[in-house]
């Protein structure tokens, strides 16, 4: 029960912080392109 415990909480973790940072990115993205063009 203990290593289906950690396999299930370890890619939930994972999974969250990749879609975080491709939001992150994604909005970074996204406010640099406007910014560079209206430059």
């Amino acid at each position: 029960m203990a290593a289906l415990g950690v396999c299930s909480t370890l890619p939930a973790p994972q999974i969250s912080w990749r879609v975080t940072r491709k939001g992150s990115s994604t909005s970074e993205i996204r406010e640099n392109s406007p910014a560079r063009t209206i430059r």
